[in-house]
């Protein structure tokens, strides 16, 4: 069993995957994009093979500690 990622919620989805991708050297996927719930994501690999999901919904306006940061921790069992 691994971990296979982290997940986290972003008001800002281009510039945090920028942030990570410049200070950390961070390898990005393409954009995923569900319009019909009007949400995105990245997947970042780093170096180490360890990978983060940022993810954006269009429907969440104002940010509190509710709708942003940690979502889920996603578990590789083989």
């Amino acid at each position: 069993m691994k971990i296979e990622h982290i997940g986290l919620w972003t008001i800002d989805l281009e510039r945090m995957k920028d942030f990570y991708e410049k200070y950390f050297s961070a390898k990005s996927n393409t954009l995923y994009h569900n319009p019909k719930k009007r949400f995105k994501s990245y997947f970042l690999t780093f170096e180490s093979g360890s990978r983060l999901e940022l993810m954006h919904r269009e429907d969440i306006k104002r940010p509190n500690v509710e709708s942003y940061g940690y979502a889920h921790l996603a578990m590789s069992v083989g």
